[in-house]
């Protein structure tokens, strides 16, 4: 965000128009916070190795103010090709939280597209394009359906993998165990049926009874 936030800045000429230069300043404003975000995402990444479903959860809630601050800065813009960052937030939503992710963040761009509209037609005396409004939330909210039921079905599958091997693992130390209670039983039948060896007989039929209570 923050590199797609500078390349906005460099890629916009200097203007005499006063209210450009307020909404340039503003926006080289908003770069201490997306710094320091950054900063503290990389802070945290270190110190909450084992919390990691709180550091996505941040990241997806400053990634969503982000976006919307950047929309709100360049609102006067006739055609805002930044009011598309939303759906980068929606997958990101959706890849960390699945299909809850996708959906929640779907619907929360509605009010803040609807604020943008309504703040936009103050300001500049521009229309609201309910249509084009409508037809945002609605990709939105499809998508992180999509993506969101695809990282679910993804998800499942590995942990019925883990489970598969799980069991796998199970069956193959029973299995060696019962080979080792057979092996056992064929040697105290052999040490049985010699009767020069009662001790080595009585000895692998205690090693049987112990392997029997052992499984």
């Amino acid at each position: 965000t923050v590199g797609l936030a500078q390349r906005q800045i460099f890629g916009c000429r200097p203007s005499r128009d006063p209210f450009e230069q307020l909404f340039d300043a503003l926006h080289l404003l908003l770069q201490r916070p997306l710094g320091c975000r950054a900063l503290l995402l990389l802070a945290l990444s270190y110190r909450w190795r084992g919390r990691l479903r709180y550091l996505a959860g941040l990241g997806v809630v400053t990634d969503f103010a982000v976006t919307s601050a950047l929309m709100f800065v360049f609102a006067w813009e006739p055609a805002q090709p930044l009011r598309a960052l939303p759906f980068l937030v929606i997958l990101e939503a959706a890849l960390f939280f699945r299909l809850i992710g996708g959906l929640v963040a779907g619907v929360a761009t509605l009010p803040v597209l609807l604020a943008l509209e309504y703040w936009r037609q103050d300001e500049f005396g521009l229309p609201v394009r309910y249509d084009a409004l409508v037809l945002r939330v609605v990709v939105g909210i499809a998508l992180g359906a999509v993506v969101g039921r695809l990282v679910d079905m993804e998800r499942g599958q590995a942990h019925d993998a883990e489970e598969r091997a799980a069991e796998a693992e199970r069956l193959r130390d029973e299995l060696g165990r019962r080979v080792d209670l057979l092996e056992a039983t064929s040697r105290a039948a052999r040490a049985l049926g010699s009767s020069l060896d009662l001790d080595r007989a009585f000895a692998e039929f205690g090693r049987v009874d112990l392997l029997m209570n052992n499984a």
